[in-house]
């Protein structure tokens, strides 16, 4: 019996509620474009790195972040109409795609670029994907949920 309680109460937490997405979706847009476009402001200016550096540009910023979390939304609209625990997985697909999400970050300074990449410039980038993922994952998994009648 208690078994089928506890079972009961977390498919409750778990369920989602698609149509949401209409207005959380947006909002985790807005949301993370804000805070990695405020993030590199202040970083880029505490590194010392150059405004002009083209992947730290707040444009550069607001763009790739807009497109990534817009992607990370549609990820979390699939997962949560296919899977039995969408929360769970979601932050779990969440984690993995921010771990590979640094590679490319990673492989910046050996690529043959007209801007001069260091770690400075790695760095923040890197944090920009886990101020994106901060902000965003726990905006879609929280506000989309079906509140529970407990």
């Amino acid at each position: 019996m208690a078994r089928a309680i506890v079972a009961s109460s977390i498919d409750r937490t778990e369920r989602i509620d698609v149509r949401r997405l209409g207005w959380v979706g947006p909002l985790a847009i807005v949301a993370a474009v804000g805070a990695t476009v405020l993030f590199t402001l202040i970083a880029s200016g505490l590194a010392g790195v150059s405004p002009d550096y083209p992947a730290l540009t707040p444009a550069a910023v607001a763009e790739v972040t807009a497109v990534c979390v817009l992607l990370a939304v549609g990820v979390f609209a699939l997962v949560a109409r296919y899977a039995r625990r969408p929360v769970r997985l979601y932050w779990q697909i969440a984690l993995a795609t921010l771990i590979l999400s640094f590679i490319p970050d990673l492989a910046m300074p050996y690529l043959d670029s007209p801007s001069i990449t260091g770690a400075r410039e790695v760095v923040i980038l890197m944090l920009n994907h886990v101020v994106a993922a901060a902000v965003c994952v726990p905006i879609l998994t929280g506000l989309a949920r079906v509140p529970s009648a407990d």
